[in-house]
């Protein structure tokens, strides 16, 4: 259970610092689960380094790795080298990240486009008139024609950072919290233990019922009985329907 509830906060920590390391906004202290309990020494370690995800990636790999030694974790040797592989593709995947944040589009090819939008914005209105007749289909042409480059360039701009505040980013603090809900679901007791189950011979029919929190147990497995003889009620009255209007035709 210490494992446990160390892992967690350390994973919390982890996802944390992942945000924080790609998030261009002006509130970046998202909430973790609670890390009261870890060594202070430690904690203050991390705080003085500027890359924490290293520092944290590094003391997860270290506490699976013991814990492995001490029995604790007693999975094959497949399942846990796939745990290392997901930690190791997390990262790659946060460095992937941060080049989208850190690396922003050149600025003279950012200056260049905005330089020849203003020109085509000039030059259109005067090359469309001078090759349509009608003033106003000329007027729509030359007004779409321009509201649509200069769409797609203000399309490029905001998603160059969907790392902010605006309102077509990504929703990192909520991101933050989910990751937070799934760890507590996860800490749980019962979703740590699979449930039981009774078997009945009635099972052996597999019974396809709706899935309602209502009922459970013996009770589904009534109500689905239920459910199939209705719609094979059903299935068969609408049969002897069509069978007798298709007699009643012939006749």
């Amino acid at each position: 259970e210490e494992f446990q509830h160390l892992l967690v906060r350390l994973m919390s920590m982890l996802y944390c610092a992942a945000l924080q390391q790609v998030a261009r906004m002006k509130d970046e202290q998202f909430d973790i689960i609670d890390n009261f309990g870890i060594d202070d020494d430690k904690l203050a370690y991390l705080e003085s380094k500027e890359d924490k995800c290293e520092v944290l990636l590094q003391w997860i790999q270290r506490l699976l790795c013991d814990n492995i030694k001490k029995d604790i974790l007693t999975a094959s040797p497949p399942i846990m080298s796939r745990i290392f592989h997901e930690l190791s593709r997390g990262i790659v995947n946060l460095q992937n990240a941060r080049k989208i944040a850190e690396f922003v589009f050149p600025f003279p090819y950012a200056q260049m486009i905005s330089v020849l939008l203003m020109v085509q914005w000039f030059c259109v209105p005067f090359i469309t008139f001078s090759i349509v007749e009608s003033w106003w289909l000329a007027s729509g042409m030359a007004f779409l024609s321009v509201l649509t480059f200069w769409s797609i360039n203000f399309i490029a701009m905001e998603l160059e950072m969907p790392y902010g505040d605006d309102l077509n980013d990504l929703p990192i603090a909520n991101m933050m919290k989910d990751f937070n809900c799934s760890l507590r679901t996860l800490m749980e007791q019962s979703c740590q233990l699979p449930p039981s189950f009774e078997f009945l011979p009635e099972h052996r029919e597999l019974t396809v019922r709706p899935w309602t929190a209502e009922i459970s147990g013996r009770n589904s497995l009534r109500q689905g009985r239920k459910l199939e003889r209705s719609s094979t009620k059903i299935g068969a009255g609408l049969t002897d329907q069509s069978g007798a209007s298709l007699t009643s035709h012939n006749r």
